[in-house]
């Protein structure tokens, strides 16, 4: 009787763990689309406001759009590589550890991302008060206006990586994986069991 029990369990078991599984999964993919889909919103605005901003400014002001369309030249490149990735990778079936892999993966780049863009504000500040050094007159313009733009996009970016930090934190803290994952040592490894 007691086998018979453990066969009927056993099934359910297993299709509630992928279930689960498959639920945090797609919340990730659906948190990070929404994050290439508002890096590419950014990216956009930029070009439209810089692009209209360029022909009608001099000096440090076009300097400063200048740089923020090179720099959003980048976020959009990446806003579109995300999203076409995010397509690529919805729907395949991952198993338990490449879901904790890509996980931790995405909270390395996203915190590594975040020290960057303090680096980029930093560098910025950096140009500003070598611009206000420069005797150059064009160039001092150039150093401002890069330096006020780095500190714009950094500033944003940094805002940005927090906030996807957060939302996939939150993600994978609500899914409850973590808690209910149970590490057996053995000879030859580790082996990971589920519960629920």
């Amino acid at each position: 009787m007691r086998i018979f029990i453990l066969f009927i369990l056993l099934p359910t078991t297993i299709f509630a763990q992928d279930f689960e599984l498959k639920n945090f999964n797609d919340r990730r993919d659906e948190i990070s689309k929404r994050g290439m889909l508002a890096l590419g919103g950014w990216a956009s605005t930029n070009f439209v406001a810089s692009g209209i901003a360029i022909s009608q400014t001099k000096g440090q002001e076009r300097a400063f759009h200048e740089m923020n369309i090179y720099w959003n030249t980048v976020n959009m490149a990446l806003a579109v590589g995300g999203l076409l990735q995010i397509r690529k990778n919805q729907g395949k079936e991952k198993d338990i550890l490449k879901s904790i892999e890509e996980q931790q993966t995405l909270e390395k780049i996203l915190l590594l991302n975040a020290g960057l863009d303090v680096a980029y504000m930093l560098g910025g500040a950096y140009l500003i008060q070598r611009g206000k050094n420069e005797l150059n007159n064009n160039r001092a313009n150039q150093f401002k206006g890069f330096g006020q733009s780095l500190i714009l996009q950094g500033g944003f970016l940094f805002i940005y990586d927090l906030m996807m930090y957060r939302s996939h934190r939150r993600n994978w803290k609500k899914s409850g994986i973590r808690e209910k994952l149970q590490l057996i040592p053995q000879a030859n490894g580790i082996s990971f069991i589920l519960r629920f």
